[in-house]
């Protein structure tokens, strides 16, 4: 499918205004409810954009979404060894995998999982330490 939206910087005020953009007409691409069903075999409703996450050093943007689970159904997916629900206070932080999920989920615990009205989609660059060279 061909949009129909100029991304080009030169035509935005600014970057965040670019990053928008290129969020927006990206996520037009997705199939949301089917990433749910997907990665964590479940039903979820009323989307909205939680977080964007910048990983310069691998060039990854990710974008992260916040809904409704529908009849509290989940289970692993094809991606997942284990799914299942916890109280904040019972995040495993050093069982989670990518520093993407524990700065996503940190936030939800900081704002106490307030409504996006109140606290906006957290946007966040995320520097990851150089590795040692072998």
């Amino acid at each position: 499918r061909k949009t129909a939206k100029t991304l080009a910087p030169s035509t935005l005020s600014s970057k965040q205004a670019f990053v928008e953009a290129i969020i927006e007409a990206a996520a037009e691409h997705l199939d949301l409810q089917e990433v749910g069903v997907e990665e964590a075999e479940a039903e979820v409703t009323d989307l909205s954009l939680y977080a964007v996450l910048d990983v310069p050093q691998i060039s990854q943007l990710y974008l992260f979404y916040r809904g409704q689970l529908v009849a509290g159904a989940h289970g692993a997916g094809p991606e997942s060894l284990e799914t299942r629900l916890v109280h904040p206070d019972e995040i495993p932080w050093d069982e989670l995998a990518f520093p993407t999920m524990q700065v996503t989920l940190q936030h939800y615990v900081d704002t106490g999982g307030a409504p996006l009205g109140e606290t906006g989609p957290l946007t966040r660059t995320i520097r990851r330490p150089a590795r040692k060279p072998r």
